[in-house]
């Protein structure tokens, strides 16, 4: 496959993840189980994956999941879970913490989906 194909792949993936990404933007039960099945596909689907499943779910949950996870932070700052008296920095410190904390949880379940998926991988080497 060519270079270039294969970037446009990859920056098309990235922006049909986060569309799917700002249709879950509602909490909508459906909505979140079409965004991850649509993760799988596309891991599935695209050549450059091969072999690679575990690496491409972890970068694709984390672009995929920023409008989730934004849509979380407003909703905690919002209902003043975590108020910890502070107003900007607090708030600030809050919003972080709870991006990080739901991000984590998203790689760990999406990743040990993709072990299950995917059990027989390359080993990957950086050099």
């Amino acid at each position: 496959m060519k270079k270039g194909m294969t970037l446009s792949l990859l920056a098309g993936t990235g922006c049909l993840l986060i569309a799917t990404g700002m249709l879950a933007w509602h909490f909508s039960v459906m909505r979140l189980i079409i965004s991850v099945v649509l993760l799988f596909m596309i891991v599935k689907v695209l050549p450059m994956c091969r072999g690679y499943e575990s690496l491409w779910l972890f970068v694709l949950t984390v672009i995929g999941s920023i409008p989730i996870n934004a849509r979380l932070v407003v909703e905690t700052l919002d209902m003043g879970l975590f108020y910890s008296g502070v107003p900007v920095i607090g708030a600030v410190m809050t919003a972080v913490e709870v991006y990080l904390c739901a991000l984590a949880v998203e790689e760990i379940v999406i990743g040990v989906l993709g072990r299950i998926l995917w059990k027989k991988q390359r080993n990957l080497v950086i050099d």
